[in-house]
């Protein structure tokens, strides 16, 4: 994809992502790519985070246990909890240090800008910290402990089997592909850690973060902190 086209798409989705006037682009969006991940009324809760918080992996994990709760998530942006504060629904919202947002980002989706990413992170958690009723998570800690998601969602806490990393690594691939509409799964761009991406994140350190950068870095590790103290436990 031509790089200004990725960063305008990004930039488009970001607004619509954080407006109430965006719903009905995504209800659309939802049919034509067969995405179950929008609110409406019978969703059970609602999980969002900036891209790449382990969005996918907290999917595929509470999808292992239970396979037909509806949940929404993926949108990456505040308009689903809007919503979800209007149904009365639950509310989880995932949070990982910038810094390594924006680089595993930038592995995913090229092309777009750095400061891009950080104003939403800006917009994004700052409208999440002024909320009391979205309970926070930090990402690696339902990596640790699988357990704070179920307890955090009211579920029953399930019995784990031993080959758990390796089913949740099966429904991440299958939505990798859904996703994709290939039958392929891209290393630098799934759900999970690879030798690939940690490569590509090395290079990128020393080509996004000038002085404006990280200016708005330290603006978003404020918020990070802020919201780490305030994380589900």
């Amino acid at each position: 994809m031509n790089l200004k086209v990725s960063n305008l798409k990004y930039q488009l989705w970001a607004i619509l992502s954080r407006n109430i006037f965006g719903l009905p682009f995504f209800y659309i969006y939802a049919i034509y790519k067969s995405w179950k991940g929008v609110i409406n009324k019978n969703t059970y809760a609602v999980i969002e985070g900036m891209p790449r918080s382990a969005n996918t992996y907290t999917i595929a994990l509470l999808k292992v246990f239970y396979p037909n709760i509806k949940l929404a998530h993926h949108m990456h942006g505040i308009l689903q909890f809007k919503v979800a504060s209007i149904f009365k629904k639950r509310m989880i919202c995932l949070i990982r240090e910038p810094k390594d947002i924006v680089e595993s980002l930038l592995i995913r989706q090229e092309g777009i800008n750095p400061k891009n990413i950080l104003r939403e992170y800006i917009k994004f958690y700052t409208y999440i910290l002024h909320k009391k009723s979205i309970k926070i998570i930090y990402y690696s800690e339902i990596i640790k402990n699988p357990n704070i998601i179920f307890k955090a969602l009211d579920l029953e806490i399930p019995i784990y089997p031993s080959n758990l990393e390796n089913l949740i690594r099966i429904k991440i691939e299958d939505m990798e592909k859904m996703d994709s509409n290939s039958n392929q799964v891209n290393n630098y761009k799934v759900g999970y850690p690879t030798k690939e991406r940690e490569l590509l994140k090395k290079k990128l350190t020393f080509e996004i973060w000038n002085k404006y950068n990280i200016n708005l870095l330290r603006e978003c590790d404020e918020l990070f902190s802020e919201a780490l103290k305030r994380s589900y436990l």
